[in-house]
C-alpha cells in the first residue's frame, strides 16, 4: 500500500472531482495530509494548488519504486514519441527557475528544487534536465 504525505504553509480546504479535502492544521503554522486512498490522491494531485499552495512531501509503501520506474518509462517514451519536444539543460535551479519565469511566466517561488523544475517544465512540454 502506497502513502503519501502532502504538505502546505497554510491550512487548507478545498473541493476537488466532487469530494472534500481538508488538511490537518499544525500547532506551529501550516497543515498537512496523509493518505492511501488512491482517489483521494488523484484529485489532490489534480488540483490547480498542487505544486503551488501545497506539496507532495514523501511517499512511502510497497508500491513506490515500482510507480516511480513506470513514471520514468512513460516520460522515456513520451519524450521519444515527440520529436518536437524542447529539450533544455541547465546548471542550477536557479538558472532553470529563472528560465520558466521569463517563458512561461511561472512565478519564481514556485520552483523549489530540481525535480520541481522539471515537473512544471514538463507541465509546459518542455524536456528539462540539469548538469551534473
Amino acid at each position: 500500500m502506497i502513502t503519501k504525505h502532502y504538505t502546505s504553509r497554510s491550512v487548507l480546504s478545498f473541493n476537488s472531482d466532487g469530494m472534500e479535502i481538508n488538511f490537518e492544521r499544525l500547532t506551529d503554522g501550516g497543515s498537512y495530509l496523509i493518505t492511501t486512498d488512491k482517489t483521494v490522491i488523484a484529485a489532490v494531485e489534480k488540483h490547480h494548488w498542487f505544486n503551488v499552495l501545497f506539496a507532495l512531501k514523501s511517499v512511502t509503501g510497497e508500491e513506490e519504486t515500482e510507480t516511480q520506474e513506470t513514471a520514468t518509462a512513460a516520460a522515456d517514451e513520451a519524450g521519444a514519441a515527440d520529436e518536437n519536444t524542447e529539450a533544455m539543460c541547465f546548471d542550477t535551479v536557479s538558472d532553470a527557475r529563472e528560465w520558466l519565469n521569463s517563458r512561461f511566466g511561472v512565478a519564481v517561488r514556485n520552483v523549489k528544487s530540481r525535480q520541481n523544475a522539471v515537473e512544471i517544465a514538463a507541465q509546459h512540454g518542455v524536456s528539462l534536465t540539469f548538469k551534473e
